[in-house]
């Protein structure tokens, strides 16, 4: 499980056109559904999410199937793994892998900075 607590995102996420698209044929439902996957994704391992997710929501939510197929496939906001094994988005990979590339950087130039501060005593 990731330790993601929150999901940092721009406040024109909506702007995009691929989630102006979404908004456009789906409303809010399909916009809604779009962020619960999302949140879904920021608590499965590897940042992917198995489909068994999709029958939990459907379940819950009372979705279609044609609604969670259509959300998952036709925008270009998510991946299908080979053989619908799971399912990621591509920019949410993105986001975090650069988050934790600029943690470590940032560690590293930390510890060194507090290192030369030490090196002259």
């Amino acid at each position: 499980m990731n330790n993601l607590t929150f999901i940092k995102h721009s406040a024109a996420a909506k702007s995009d056109p691929r989630l102006s698209v979404l908004i456009d044929k789906e409303g809010l439902k399909g916009y809604g559904l779009y962020w619960m996957l999302m949140e879904c994704l920021a608590h499965a391992p590897r940042l992917t999410a198995s489909m068994e997710v999709l029958r939990v929501l459907k379940k819950q939510h009372r979705l279609s199937a044609d609604l969670l197929q259509r959300v998952l496939e036709n925008y270009g906001l998510f991946v299908v793994k080979i053989g619908k094994r799971g399912f990621y988005t591509s920019i949410f990979h993105f986001t975090y892998r650069f988050g934790l590339y600029f943690m470590r950087h940032r560690q590293e130039v930390q510890h060194k900075s507090i290192n030369s501060c030490f090196s002259d005593v």
